[in-house]
C-alpha cells in the first residue's frame, strides 16, 4: 500500500480533490511494484493551479508538475508526466532483466581526456550514494538528465561512478584500491 501525502500551498485541499488524485495515483501500481510513497502539493499562484507530484518507488524518484487555471486539469497533467516516467521506467527494468550478465562484463570503463583545470576546484556538489546495482544505476542515469550518477555499488561495498558516453552507451568508473 502506497502512503500518498497531499497538501496545499494557498488552497485548502477538498475532500474530492483528494480522493480524486489517490485514485489516479493507483494506476500506477500497474508500472510500479513497490511504490514507498507518493507526495502532492497544490499551489495556487496569480489565478493558475501548480500540481507537483513525487513518487518514491523502487529506487527511483519520479516527479510530474502540472499547471492550469482549472484544478483538476493541472493534476491530470502532472499525472500523465508520473505516469510516462513509470511506464518508461517498467520498459527500461524489462530490457535490463533481459540482458545477460555477459553483457553486464563486456561493459568497461573507457578513460576520457579530461580537460585540466588551472584555478583548482570551481564547483562543489555533494550527493548521497545510495546503494544500488549497476542495472539499476544504469537505468538511474537513463531517467535522468544528468552526464554521471555516483552510487554505492550494492555488489563491493564501493562508490562507483557511472556516466554517459558520447557514442551512447554507458562508463564505468570503479576504484582501484
Amino acid at each position: 500500500m502506497m502512503k500518498v501525502e497531499v497538501s496545499g500551498i494557498h488552497i485548502p485541499i477538498q475532500d474530492e480533490v483528494d480522493k480524486h488524485i489517490r485514485k489516479k495515483l493507483e494506476k500506477l501500481t500497474k508500472y510500479l511494484d513497490r511504490i514507498v510513497s507518493a507526495k502532492v502539493i497544490l499551489k495556487m499562484e496569480r489565478e493558475r493551479y501548480i500540481t507537483e507530484i513525487n513518487v518514491l518507488a523502487n529506487r527511483a524518484m519520479i516527479h510530474g508538475e502540472g499547471t492550469s487555471e482549472d484544478v483538476y486539469v493541472s493534476i491530470e497533467k502532472a499525472v500523465d508526466k508520473v505516469d510516462r516516467q513509470a511506464r518508461k521506467l517498467k520498459e527500461r527494468l524489462k530490457s535490463h532483466k533481459r540482458r545477460s550478465k555477459a553483457a553486464q562484463e563486456k561493459m568497461s570503463p573507457e578513460v576520457s581526456s579530461l580537460p585540466e583545470v588551472r584555478s583548482g576546484v570551481i564547483h562543489i556538489t555533494r550527493q548521497i550514494a545510495k546503494p544500488m546495482n549497476l542495472d539499476e544505476a544504469a537505468m538511474q542515469l537513463d531517467l535522468s538528465r544528468e552526464k554521471f550518477l555516483v552510487f554505492l555499488n550494492a555488489a563491493t561495498g564501493q562508490i562507483n561512478v557511472i556516466y554517459k558516453m558520447s557514442s551512447g552507451g554507458c562508463g564505468l568508473i570503479e576504484p582501484q584500491l
